[in-house]
C-alpha cells in the first residue's frame, strides 16, 4: 500500500516544539536501509555539521505513515520486513563510539545540538544513554529541553517501541527524563502516567531549580537547606550544583550532615573526591 508521506525542508521545521512530530526522512526505512543512513547522520553531527543540515528532508509521524518509533532495541522483536522510525539508531552509534573513544566534551556538544530538535530530544529521552545525562547541570537542561519538546513527543500516541513489536506511550516508558526527575529531587512514583501535565507540575516544583535559582540568586544557607531529607543520590546531585558556585566545601559538609543511609557507598566514594569539581555520582 502507498503511503501518504509528507515532506517538510528540515530548516523550516526548526521552529516546531509542539505537533506535528517530524522525523528525518532518512531514518523511515526498513532497519537494513536506515542503519546505512544512520552512519553517515551521526558522523557529520560529530564532525560538527548542524542536525538540521545533516537530518535533510523530514517526514511527519502521523496516521498516514505507518510504523513504530523506535527508541532503543534490545532483544528486538520489531519486524524488519516493514518501514518504522528508527530514530535511536544515530545517538546509539555517537554514545557507543564515545564509550570506545571518550571523548565527552564532544558528545555533550552533539547532545546540546540535539535537544533543539524534537525528534533527537525524544530519541535521547527514550533511551538508556545515561552519559549524555551524567552532570548535574545537565539534567537541568535536559529537563528545559522536556519542557520544550514533550507535548510533541506525547502527541503521536501509542507508538513507541524499545524492542516491541507493539507500540506503547512514550508516558509510560522509563526514559531519561524521569531519570532526571529523579536526580533533581522529583518524588514523582515511576508507574504514574508522565504526561505533559505532570511534567509541568514536576518541574514548576522541582528541587533541583530551586536549588540552582538560590544559588544563582546568592542565597547559599536557602539551597543548603533544600537538601535536607533527600536519598542518597538525589542529595549527591543536587549538591553538584553548588560546584558551579565554589561551593564544593559547602556541598560536602550539608551532605555529611543531611546523608541517611549509605549501603552502597555512594556517599562514600563522592566525598571521597572533595576538591574535585569535576567529580559525578
Amino acid at each position: 500500500m502507498a503511503l501518504n508521506l509528507r515532506f517538510v525542508d528540515a530548516a523550516d521545521a526548526m521552529t516546531h516544539v509542539a505537533p506535528p512530530f517530524l522525523v528525518p526522512a532518512c531514518l523511515y526505512a526498513l532497519v537494513k536501509d536506515a542503519r546505512r543512513a544512520a552512519g553517515p547522520l551521526a558522523t557529520a553531527l560529530v564532525r560538527g555539521k548542524p542536525l538540521a543540515q545533516a537530518a535533510g528532508p523530514l517526514v511527519e509521524v502521523s496516521p498516514a505513515t505507518s510504523g513504530l518509533v523506535v527508541v532503543g532495541r534490545y532483544w528486538s522483536s520489531v519486524s524488519t520486513g516493514e518501514p518504522q522510525f528508527h530514530i535511536d539508531l544515530p545517538w546509539k552509534r555517537i554514545v557507543d563510539k564515545t564509550l570506545e573513544r571518550p571523548d565527552l566534551a564532544r558528545l555533550d556538544r552533539v547532545v546540546e545540538e540535539a535537544l533543539s530538535h524534537a525528534w533527537a530530544f525524544t530519541a535521547l529521552a527514550g533511551s538508556q544513554h545515561y552519559p549524555v545525562v551524567r552532570r548535574a547541570a545537565t539534567q537541568l537542561r535536559f529537563l528545559e529541553a522536556a519542557r520544550t519538546h514533550w507535548s510533541c513527543a506525547t502527541c503521536i500516541g501509542p507508538r513507541y517501541s524499545t524492542g516491541q513489536s507493539v507500540g506503547q506511550p512514550i508516558e509510560k516508558l522509563p526514559s531519561l527524563v524521569r531519570f532526571c526527575l529523579t536526580r533533581q529531587g522529583s518524588r514523582l512514583p515511576g508507574d504514574r502516567l508522565l504526561t505533559s501535565e505532570v511534567l509541568e507540575a514536576e518541574l514548576e516544583n522541582l528541587p533541583g531549580f530551586q536549588v540552582r535559582s538560590r544559588l544563582l540568586a546568592g542565597d547559599v544557607a536557602g539551597a543548603t537547606e533544600l537538601l535536607r531529607d533527600r536519598e542518597p543520590l538525589a542529595l549527591l546531585s543536587l549538591a553538584e550544583l553548588f560546584f558551579e558556585h565554589g561551593q564544593d566545601e559547602t556541598a560536602c559538609r550539608a551532605v555529611e550532615l543531611y546523608v541517611g543511609a549509605d549501603p552502597h557507598g555512594f556517599v562514600k566514594r563522592w566525598l571521597s573526591g572533595r576538591g574535585d569539581r569535576s567529580r559525578t555520582v
